[in-house]
């Protein structure tokens, strides 16, 4: 069974991943209704553990001239660190409605990709 992708194609991956943290985090603003949970003071992953999973998601997707994992790749990526799929989400879900958390994650999501790409370029 193939898989037809859309014409609107996103360019890279890192666009994706973005579209998609943008799209959780403003699902968790929009459907917060008690404040914003201080980071531990509910049952998800650590930020750091949060962090570690996307860098390396987006290292592994920018080795493919796609930009695109192969299917059950990210699986077995999150699996390696104990993780699944479902973890992220549960993070996102909660933790989404604190966009200064948020924005620092992904500054540092972005600052390690792109030190880990220079460090393959050279």
């Amino acid at each position: 069974m193939s898989c037809k992708r859309p014409r609107w194609q996103w360019q890279s991956a890192h666009a994706a991943l973005s579209a998609l943290a943008l799209l959780l985090l403003a699902l968790g603003v929009a459907s917060c209704t008690e404040g914003i949970p201080a980071v531990g003071s509910d049952p998800t992953i650590s930020p750091e553990a949060f962090a570690d999973a996307m860098v390396e998601l987006r290292s592994a997707s920018s080795l493919h001239s796609s930009g695109y994992l192969p299917e059950g790749e990210p699986e077995r990526i999150l699996a390696e660190s104990g993780l699944n799929p479902e973890d992220l989400r549960e993070f996102v879900e909660v933790h989404g409605r604190n966009p200064a958390l948020m924005a620092e994650l992904w500054e540092q999501i972005e600052q390690r990709v792109g030190e880990a790409r220079e460090l393959r370029e050279h």
